[in-house]
């Protein structure tokens, strides 16, 4: 393999992982917002096109993968935290749209877009 398509594919593994790391914070930005907003006005705000006991169950789930988080954090070395906690954000997105649909999926998604990566 010559050196310029080397380099090629080495840039593109570096811009996925930096992609799927921005995924990542962006997903974990959106639960510790939702979980804050919800938490002191009583409303999920934004929501993703939920109402009634929908709610309840979503927020049971924000609130799981919140702890995930956090004892991931504590739990992972410096060097093992990025893909165990990339993996525990693909979980809880498939845990979504098993619950919820595709639809709150890609509402969350797109609003997680705009979230700071979160501080524990």
């Amino acid at each position: 393999m010559n050196r310029v398509c080397l380099a090629l594919l080495m840039m593109a593994a570096i811009s996925t992982t930096r992609a799927a790391e921005m995924t990542t914070n962006a997903i974990y930005g959106y639960v510790f917002a939702a979980l804050e907003a919800f938490e002191s006005t009583g409303r999920l705000v934004p929501n993703p096109g939920l109402d009634g006991a929908d709610i309840e169950a979503f927020i049971a789930l924000l609130e799981n993968a919140r702890l995930r988080y956090l004892s991931l954090v504590n739990e992972s070395s410096c060097t093992e935290q990025a893909p165990v906690i990339a993996q525990a954000a693909r979980q809880f997105l498939i845990d979504l749209e098993t619950e919820f649909g595709a639809r709150v999926v890609d509402a969350i998604q797109e609003q997680s877009a705009s979230q700071p990566t979160p501080c524990p």
